[in-house]
């Protein structure tokens, strides 16, 4: 790979590194070091497993360079495991999965994963700027997305909006799946803090690992695996991000969100979540469902992905709790109507008790009657019987 010292700067010239295949057997066409052009030296963001710069790929395309906080050099256990997953994160191929263009090794050994830039940013970014954007069908996009990660046997285990980026055509695509969890195996991230950093999208058992532990005496409870079950519970977290534009747990320290998760805490509602639109409280019942303490009573991304495409899923999501789309939009005027309903009952009652000659009452009646009549739901065929 490429980078700009001083003298490219000035468009005399630029230094080179080594080839990515001196430290990573990887193919051939994933070997982008020398094609690769790093244009800025301070990283435009830092998270505990990359540093982020924008760069170019020959001929004009432009790149994300995503360069790990390893060097090769003097992590071997890295150095083996990231060209498996470089192969199989370089086959993935899913309209909502940002696919990975190659890699590249620096002068020092810092190997880098090159993926197309992405402008728009994070889907939380996104929602921020955009107030019209279309939350659901984002939801849906990043549920199809990791659907497919599930159905090849992959476990992103680093799910959040953060890891959501938006195409130019404001199609949502799941990146960095298993970096995380690659890092974390070959002892890459041995800070507690970095790990900390991650918290507010863990699932219960990943932070209170007996909490779904049925035998606490097995050595095996200490054991915590990332699985797809951790995923969906992520998965919620990120949905809570879209309806809420910000991270779950705003305002609380990550220790304090650890301790709130490892108690059975979950998020609280988005503010105005009872005004929303159907949709939007549908999918806050969704993210519910994802935070069942027991993994294997949560849906699976397969079930989520039938359910968001079914015309119905605003009245079937809960159906223990939910009202159907109409009752919902029309739930101020619902009381009214049964009132209408009442009294209508109670005038034709009185009609057929007292009889239709006796003309004072006739008289007196009609009034109440034409009021009624002036709400819609009480004319057409009713209309003429009643006068």
């Amino acid at each position: 790979m490429t980078y700009p010292s001083s003298a490219a700067r000035k468009g005399r010239g630029s230094t080179s590194a080594i080839g990515t295949n001196d430290l990573l057997a990887v193919p051939k066409q994933l070997d982008l070091t020398s094609r690769v052009t790093q244009t800025e030296e301070i990283a435009r963001a830092k998270c505990e497993q990359y540093h982020l710069y924008y760069g170019t790929l020959q001929p004009r395309k432009q790149v994300a360079i995503k360069r790990l906080r390893s060097s090769l050099n003097d992590n071997e256990p890295l150095r083996k495991a990231l060209p498996r997953e470089l192969k199989l994160w370089s086959r993935l191929r899913n309209r909502n999965i940002l696919p990975i263009l190659g890699s590249t090794v620096d002068e020092r050994g810092f190997p880098a994963i090159i993926t197309e830039w992405m402008g728009n940013g994070s889907a939380l970014d996104y929602v921020k700027k955009n107030h019209q954007a279309d939350v659901f069908n984002m939801v849906k996009g990043i549920a199809e997305g990791l659907a497919y990660l599930h159905k090849e046997n992959v476990v992103h285990a680093d799910l959040r909006s953060d890891n959501v980026l938006i195409s130019n055509a404001g199609v949502p695509l799941v990146t960095d799946f298993g970096l995380a969890r690659l890092l974390v195996v070959t002892h890459t991230i041995r800070d507690v803090k970095e790990l900390m950093r991650s918290v507010r999208w863990m699932a219960i058992e990943l932070v209170n690992p007996k909490s779904n532990s049925k035998d606490d005496t097995s050595p095996s409870t200490n054991i915590v695996e990332q699985t797809r079950e951790s995923d969906v519970w992520a998965f919620g977290m990120v949905i809570y991000e879209l309806l809420s534009k910000s991270y779950p747990f705003a305002g609380l320290p990550d220790i304090q969100v650890l301790i709130k998760i490892a108690g059975g805490g979950s998020p609280n509602p988005p503010k105005d979540i009872r005004s929303r639109p159907p949709t939007d409280q549908s999918l806050w019942d969704l993210c519910k469902r994802c935070w069942h303490k027991e993994p294997a009573s949560r849906p699976t991304m397969s079930s989520i992905v039938a359910d968001l495409k079914k015309k119905s899923f605003v009245c079937e999501i809960n159906p223990t709790n939910r009202l159907p789309i109409h009752a919902v939009v029309c739930s101020k005027s619902r009381v009214t109507v049964r009132k209408l309903g009442a009294v209508l009952v109670l005038m034709m009652l009185l009609r057929v008790l007292i009889g239709p000659e006796r003309g004072p009452f006739r008289q007196a009646s009609r009034r109440p009657i034409r009021a009624l009549l002036r709400f819609r739901i009480l004319r057409g065929p009713y209309r003429q019987f009643l006068l």
